[in-house]
């Protein structure tokens, strides 16, 4: 019975040995194949390689994390909106969401003080009446904390149109502060296309 570690290394051996015998040294180390007829083109291409990786360093120290800013609209409403600088949408969010809670509240509160006066009633025709105030005050109540968690996740869905946005704006403010002309960006609506 052969021992499982030395299944591994035969398998390891005969596999690396496998792919040794296709790599071609030659292919790997020839410079033309980037198009380099010189040294000078080598470290033009080099140069250019590290202003663009000094770019990209600049941009993912700038950028908001799209998760990490649906989070925050996830714990209070127009948080997000405001780290992206739409302080106007996060203000309305923010503002939409107390009145809608604050509403809540209220009708809850009437149902509940409705349905005490229905347990202390003794007529009839009060039984009734307070009975429908308390049920029809509640169902207002559930129709807003529904509507208030539509507009929540509409929140969350914004922040991440937001933050989508800022970080294309940071990211062609960055190139055009450190590259100029020679970068071209695509904007998409659901990110972006370099080309250098």
């Amino acid at each position: 019975m052969i021992n499982k570690k030395v299944f591994i290394l035969l398998a390891t051996l005969i596999l690396s040995s496998a792919l040794l015998g296709q790599f071609n040294i030659e292919k790997f180390s020839n410079p033309q194949k980037y198009g380099w007829t010189n040294l000078q083109e080598r470290y033009d291409a080099r140069e250019d390689l590290l202003k663009r990786q000094k770019l990209l360093q600049i941009y993912e120290m700038k950028k908001i994390p799209v998760w990490k800013n649906m989070l925050h609209s996830g714990i209070m409403p127009g948080w997000g909106q405001f780290n992206t600088h739409s302080y106007t949408k996060g203000q309305i969010f923010l503002y939409v969401e107390v009145v809608l809670a604050g509403t809540c509240y209220y009708f809850f509160d009437q149902s509940y003080e409705k349905y005490d006066l229905y347990k202390s009633a003794t007529y009839i025709g009060d039984i009734k009446q307070y009975y429908d105030d308390a049920t029809k005050y509640r169902g207002y109540a559930q129709g807003l904390i529904a509507f208030t968690g539509l507009i929540w996740i509409y929140n969350i869905y914004d922040t991440y149109i937001s933050t989508e946005e800022y970080n294309a704006e940071i990211w062609n403010g960055v190139v055009n502060e450190f590259m100029n002309d020679k970068i071209e960006v695509s904007l998409y609506p659901m990110g972006f296309e370099v080309r250098f």
